[in-house]
């Protein structure tokens, strides 16, 4: 085992990035190939439900830094073109966002 702290490529294509928000020191993960672009999302936005600014989970011990790191990261998927992974979406797994015209993100959902 190799703990990092901080973001840190593990290897070309993958890398980490810890956020503080859900819990102290969970990561999500940024995996890049020539095609695509892809963020596992974790528990920082664990369903497609939570993409609006305001829906986090109530129980995340620090919710305005998860609401940070979450317009962050969703801002940089935006930017890339990224394809989001849910962790616990039953019926959406995966997704890419996009802001309509008024600045909110909205979802393009992926067959995996």
């Amino acid at each position: 085992m190799n703990l990092v702290d901080g973001p840190r490529e593990l290897f070309p294509g993958f890398e980490v990035f810890p956020q503080f928000g859900h819990t102290p020191g969970m990561q999500i993960c940024k995996i890049s190939t020539v095609e695509n672009t892809c963020f596992y999302l974790a528990d920082l936005i664990p369903t497609s439900a939570h993409l609006g600014d305001p829906y986090i989970m109530s129980y995340d011990l620090e919710p305005l830094t998860t609401l940070r790191e979450k317009r962050d990261i969703l801002h940089e998927a935006v930017k890339l073109d990224a394809i989001l992974i849910f962790e616990h979406d039953p019926r959406t797994p995966m997704g890419r966002v996009e802001k309509d015209v008024t600045g909110r993100i909205k979802l393009i959902p992926e067959s995996p």
